[in-house]
């Protein structure tokens, strides 16, 4: 060891700390004292804030239940019977001793809160007096007016003591296990006030003797997906705790709730949609409701019961820290200082300085601020010094990896992705589909008579042929799209997202573009295409062989074609259109009008993809095809207008944008800027795919209710 304070090792400095720090240790009681005095003022304001919130919990219960009751009762045509009278009866005896006895104990933490309260409450009990004149009353005789402020208010006032109890809360907010339980209480508090509005609204409608109108629909509708919403949040949170009894009582009320009583719910709420429904299916869902949504205060009081427990052992902790605090006083202080001043200047900012830039190799990224540290003759001057060395190791390693990896992924004659990077990325590829239920193309093409082209011309221009065809390809495919020289003159394109009939389009694309193609030496090659679009779960190789049967049909068929293996199956060229049962939307005319554009369709798919076509014809053709794209829109708005389609206005925006595309596409064509092949993707991805196909299937389960099914085969 040297006996000059800079050369002394890191672990020589440490032991000397240590050995100082113990002579102060018993300063840190300063600190521990001050902890314990503040965790025991903490948990005792905490016990009073628990206290004060258990009735006001009680208290919502009580009243949300009045709140329902009443809902249903006020909608009913008869008089209140006397079995709800008694229930309602009883919770408001709760509510007023619950929130009486919360009212107490709210003063006590705050005074003028609990003055509103009173006031709040008052308003209330005037709302219940009405109430209870107007529930005596025949449904003719009473005043609607009462029953919308009956439950606008009275679900005012249960919030408003929910902010109560949120407020308690936020007076002793430490983002701790106390805090994670009052806000497990709140969720599970607006979880039962929006279930049971859902539940009301439904009752209330069953009472009434009437279908349910679409404005509750849209309440219940929202009710419901915030309680969900919420029921989510709470399962969530629950891992937290790893209770096992407030695990059971989850249970419980998934069970009671969602297993028995949602769907009974869900059952008669689309039987409620067309018409009345029984009055002894209202009673049968109010005798389900009373469990199920008691299960949910179940829950509540069984957090509660855990946020008890919490308060008794921090405040037990609290007392035990405030005893052994005093005899540690001194040691706490001095340490803290000591390793303040110099454990962050000596060790702790030097290793930070030390991990950046080992995180900035990491990241690719150059070292700074490492000069002084790599002067020390410590160990931190060592570890300076090997970060700068290893920075160097790993650039050059890098760059080789970088140029290792750019090799092995792709072919070095065409600059396009082999197969080993297809089989990196394939199971991603396949994963992500199948998670989300995307649809995934598969278009596998090769080069006519390749064979002869390097017979007739040599290897050199065959290489010139693939470079060009994977240039060529590459301009027209999408960024997403993965192409992959496969083998030989056989390529292979990904297609993430993409149904076979859009597949087909770009498939079609490419083979018009290949035909095109001049090539110097060997004119023009053309191409074969094979498509399958992927099952979900489907194997690669079963897949592929689907794609590569349907290439073999094209080239049986005579090549510079595309085959399609799924239903949508196109083995003549140019692309033709074919009408499936699926497509049918149950109205006849409208069913009538869809087949005859896509026989217009097909017509002038021919012409367009004849190079010998006259451009009067193709006009023609266009023109009768725009005008009965206009006629069809038309009347395809006024029969959803007719059948009352939520979404029709933006079903016109759409049909007035596509027939704005195809004047576009005319006035182009007729002046040389555009070729008739941009209309192919536009009928087939805009028209047929992008509409017919997706937009258009929005709005069939209407029609085929309205208008029958006798039209769907």
């Amino acid at each position: 060891m040297k006996n000059h304070w800079g050369g002394w090792s890191l672990q020589t400095k440490l032991s000397s700390c240590i050995i100082a720090v113990s002579l102060f240790i018993m300063a840190t009681a300063s600190l521990w004292f001050y902890d314990a005095v503040k965790n025991l003022r903490h948990a005792e304001r905490i016990a009073e804030i628990n206290a004060c919130a258990e009735p006001f919990f009680n208290a919502i219960e009580a009243l949300s239940f009045e709140r329902g009751r009443s809902n249903v009762v006020l909608a009913a045509e008869a008089p209140i019977s006397e079995q709800n009278r008694e229930f309602i009866r009883g919770r408001r005896i709760q509510a007023d001793s619950y929130l009486l006895m919360g009212e107490e104990r709210l003063r006590r933490i705050d005074a003028a809160l609990a003055e509103r309260l009173l006031a709040e409450y008052k308003q209330f009990q005037l709302l219940q007096n009405q109430l209870d004149k107007q529930i005596q009353l025949p449904l003719a005789q009473r005043n609607p007016v009462i029953r919308e402020e009956w439950i606008r208010q009275s679900t005012d006032f249960i919030f408003f003591i929910r902010d109560i109890i949120d407020s308690m809360g936020r007076r002793e907010r430490t983002l701790g296990v106390f805090d994670i339980y009052h806000q497990f209480q709140l969720n599970c508090v607006e979880f039962r006030l929006f279930s049971g509005y859902s539940a009301s609204v439904l009752t209330a409608a069953i009472a009434n003797g009437q279908p349910l109108s679409p404005e509750d629909h849209r309440e219940y509708l929202e009710s419901r997906a915030k309680a969900d919403y919420l029921w989510q949040q709470i399962h969530n949170d629950s891992a937290d705790f790893n209770d096992p009894i407030l695990e059971e009582t989850l249970l419980r009320v998934y069970h009671k709730y969602y297993q028995v009583y949602r769907p009974m719910q869900t059952e008669i709420l689309s039987q409620l949609l067309l018409k009345a429904v029984p009055k002894e299916s209202g009673e049968r869902l109010a005798a389900h409701s009373v469990p199920a949504f008691d299960s949910i205060f179940d829950l509540i009081a069984a957090i509660n019961r855990e946020t008890r427990t919490y308060v008794e052992q921090m405040t037990h902790k609290a007392d035990f820290d405030f005893r052994i605090a005093l005899s540690q006083f001194l040691l706490t202080f001095f340490f803290v200082a000591f390793f303040l001043i110099y454990f962050r200047t000596r060790l702790f900012a030097p290793l930070g300085r030390i991990v950046e830039g080992l995180q900035n190799i990491l990241n690719g990224q150059q070292i700074s601020g490492l000069e002084t540290d790599v002067q020390r003759g410590d160990e931190i001057g060592l570890l300076a010094r090997g970060t700068l060395a290893l920075q160097e190791k790993v650039s050059e390693e890098r760059r080789l990896l970088q140029l290792h990896e750019r090799l092995a992924t792709t072919d070095r004659l065409t600059g396009l992705f082999n197969r080993e990077m297809l089989n990196q990325r394939l199971e991603n590829m396949l994963a992500h589909a199948d998670r989300y239920r995307e649809p995934l193309s598969m278009i596998l093409f090769d080069l006519d008579h390749f064979k002869t082209v390097n017979d007739t011309w040599g290897h050199p221009v065959g290489d010139e042929v693939l470079v060009q065809t994977a240039q060529t390809v590459k301009s027209v495919i999408r960024g997403a799209d993965l192409l992959i020289r496969f083998g030989g003159e056989e390529f292979l394109i990904l297609m993430p997202n993409t149904m076979e009939a859009g597949a087909v389009a770009a498939a079609e694309k490419i083979r018009g573009r290949l035909a095109e193609t001049s090539h110097p030496s060997a004119g023009i090659v053309t191409a074969s295409f094979g498509i399958a679009e992927r099952a979900t779960g489907e194997e690669f190789a079963d897949w592929y062989k689907a794609a590569d049967d349907a290439l073999y049909q094209a080239k049986k068929t005579g090549r510079n074609c595309t085959v399609c293996h799924g239903s949508l199956r196109s083995s003549i060229t140019p692309l033709r259109l074919q009408w499936v049962p699926e497509w049918n939307s149950g109205h006849p005319e409208i069913d009538a009008q869809h087949r005859l554009l896509i026989e217009m369709a097909n017509e002038y798919f021919n012409v367009a993809l004849n190079p010998q076509a006259k451009s009067d014809g193709a006009l023609s053709l266009l023109t009768n095809l725009r005008r009965e794209l206009a006629t069809h829109f038309d009347f395809e708005e006024r029969i959803l207008e007719q059948i009352g389609y939520p979404k029709v206005e933006e079903h016109r925006r759409i049909h007035r944008e596509l027939l704005r595309k195809a004047a576009t596409l005319n006035e182009s064509y007729q002046s040389g800027e555009v070729k008739l092949s941009s209309f192919v993707s536009f009928l087939v991805d805009d028209v047929v795919v992008g509409h017919m196909l997706q937009e258009d299937q929005l709005y069939y389960p209407l029609t085929r209710e309205k208008f029958g099914s006798q039209h769907l085969i």
